[in-house]
């Protein structure tokens, strides 16, 4: 079977929580120089919807697939390929609402942990243990080091509960792009195969630790990007905070 290159976890300036400098068509152009073949693209909070992107995507022979990254009882989770519908406002934001998600796309709905071990707050951790039922892969995340690597976690709990580890950028920058990536053995370049490919774990990555500098330069553009987002959307930090908190003690 033939092998294409994924990346299924990135954000844009369409993102409505994060401020980001790069377009959707500008992501699609650094995944297509770094021979990416099927892509993401998965905001906070609100699913994706860009006709003229998806469009675009095509034209240089990238599968762009719509998703988001959605706070799930508090934690994060990637949906990809499922209906806008289902994603009004607040009103999709538990376990029960992620099962019937699944009851009504059943396999062309592809659900992700994104890096569920790294310490913060709305990563996974435990929740995993809740809704691995539900779960198709979890993530390999981009940010790691010979010292420290919260993935081996995800590797051990995956390998643990027979589930895909999925290498994935979380491009929150356009040179970060492609960064981390995965090969998916598939039939042929559709969500479904793919999809597929990953659910029988015929999916192979490569680790790639930043170095010192590449670090401080990520480092320097993360700050720089929290406090466009506080000095820009301090609305939307104040109202994004209170629901995650609400979320959270709901949980």
């Amino acid at each position: 079977m033939p092998k294409y290159r994924v990346d299924l976890h990135n954000h844009c300036n369409c993102d409505p929580i994060d401020v980001l400098d790069y377009s959707a068509e500008q992501l699609i152009d650094q995944a297509k120089h770094l021979g990416i073949d099927v892509l993401s693209i998965t905001p906070h909070r609100d699913y994706f919807i860009d006709p003229q992107a998806s469009a675009y995507a095509k034209s240089k022979g990238i599968l762009l697939i719509p998703g988001v990254e959605r706070i799930v009882d508090g934690k994060e989770i990637l949906i990809l390929n499922a209906d806008p519908r289902f994603f009004p406002n607040d009103a999709f934001s538990t376990k029960a609402d992620l099962e019937k998600a699944r009851a009504y796309h059943g396999d062309s709905m592809l659900i992700v942990a994104p890096h569920p071990f790294y310490p913060r707050k709305t990563c996974a951790h435990q929740y995993l243990d809740e809704i691995h039922y539900l779960l198709d892969a979890v993530e390999f995340c981009h940010f790691y080091f010979p010292f420290y690597n919260p993935n081996q976690e995800a590797e051990i709990w995956a390998e643990k509960n027979d589930i895909t580890i999925l290498a994935n950028s979380d491009a929150h920058q356009l040179k970060m792009v492609g960064y981390n990536s995965s090969l998916v053995e598939a039939k042929q370049l559709t969500a479904e195969a793919i999809f597929q490919g990953i659910r029988d774990n015929l999916v192979s990555y490569e680790y790639k630790y930043m170095d010192l500098l590449e670090f401080v330069i990520y480092a320097k553009n993360l700050v720089m990007q929290d406090l466009n987002r506080r000095l820009q959307r301090p609305g939307v930090i104040k109202r994004e905070n209170k629901r995650l908190k609400a979320l959270m003690q709901h949980s």
